[in-house]
C-alpha cells in the first residue's frame, strides 16, 4: 500500500506546464451576471485576467515484483485534503502505476464536476506526455495515455507541475 507524503513546493527549478482548453460558446466571463472585466474607473486599475483557484490532484504510482499501488491527494481550493490509496491486483510497470493514479484521481474530480485542475507530480514521463512534450509510442502506454487525454478534455483549465523525487 502507498503512504501519502506532504509535498514541499520550495523547489526553484521546477517546471511548471500549463494547459487551457477554449471557452466554449455560452460559458465565457463576459457572459457571467457577477463578473465584470474592463478598466475599473474608482480606483484606476484595470482588470486584465481572472483566476480560478483550482482544485489540486497529487499523485504518485509505484509497482514492485510483489504489488503495486497508486496514490492520490485531492485538495480542495479551500485546502481541505482528501488522501487515498489503491492496491493494483495485476502486474504493471511504474508508469502505468502512474498512470492508474493519475487517472484515478481525474476521474474523481470529472465526478466532482470540477472545471480548474492543478496536477502535481513526480513521473516525468506522464506528464511530459499529456503536455505533449514527449510523444506516447510505448504500446503498453497508450490505452492510459488515450484515458488520460480523454479525461483532461472534461476541464476547462489545466496546470500541471513536475516535482522531483
Amino acid at each position: 500500500m502507498l503512504c501519502a507524503h506532504p509535498v514541499s513546493f520550495g523547489v526553484a527549478d521546477a517546471p511548471y506546464y500549463r494547459l487551457s482548453a477554449p471557452l466554449s460558446p455560452g460559458r465565457g466571463l463576459a457572459e457571467h451576471p457577477c463578473v465584470e472585466i474592463g478598466p475599473e474607473e474608482d480606483n484606476g486599475l484595470e482588470v486584465t485576467a481572472i483566476q480560478l483557484t483550482p482544485w489540486t490532484l497529487y499523485f504518485d504510482g509505484s509497482s514492485t515484483a510483489e504489488s503495486a499501488g497508486a496514490g492520490i491527494i485531492i485538495e480542495s481550493p479551500s485546502g481541505i485534503r482528501t488522501e487515498m490509496s489503491f492496491q493494483l491486483d495485476f502486474e504493471c510497470t511504474n508508469n502505468q502505476a502512474e498512470y492508474e493514479a493519475l487517472i484515478i484521481g481525474l476521474e474523481i474530480l470529472a465526478d466532482l464536476r470540477v472545471s480548474t485542475v492543478m496536477i502535481i507530480g513526480d513521473s516525468q514521463l506522464v506528464l511530459r506526455q499529456i503536455c505533449g512534450e514527449y510523444k506516447c509510442t510505448s504500446l503498453a502506454l497508450s490505452p492510459y495515455f488515450a484515458m488520460a487525454v480523454q479525461l483532461l478534455d472534461e476541464f476547462d483549465d489545466v496546470s500541471v507541475q513536475h516535482i522531483p523525487r
